[in-house]
């Protein structure tokens, strides 16, 4: 009976740690709010930059200003039993100026 129950806890842990992730949409918009507010952002662009493009890449975001373009990694932080939304940390590139 022990190891039934055992057996059983372990099962609905590990399942539920594969459903405690946030689905892709609030998930994204989580990062957008999270890379729109980072301080380094506004240092990297300067304030006098206005945003036009937040486009999605495979390692990423890239921010596109009218006379900038920024690339922003973004690391994920996996552990199998954390619960909630997915951690992740931003790594930025140096801004390159755009070419017409």
């Amino acid at each position: 009976m022990k190891k039934l129950l055992l057996g059983l806890f372990l099962f609905i842990i590990t399942c539920s740690a594969g459903f405690a992730v946030l689905p892709p949409f609030y998930q994204s918009t989580r990062e957008i709010k999270d890379l729109l507010s980072d301080k380094r952002l506004a240092e990297k662009l300067g304030s006098g930059q206005m945003i036009l493009e937040v486009n999605r890449t495979e390692k990423g975001y890239l921010i596109i200003t009218p006379k900038k373009r920024l690339e922003i990694d973004v690391h994920y932080h996996f552990s199998k039993f954390t619960v909630g939304p997915s951690q992740y940390e931003f790594y930025f590139h140096e801004p390159v100026p755009v070419e017409y």
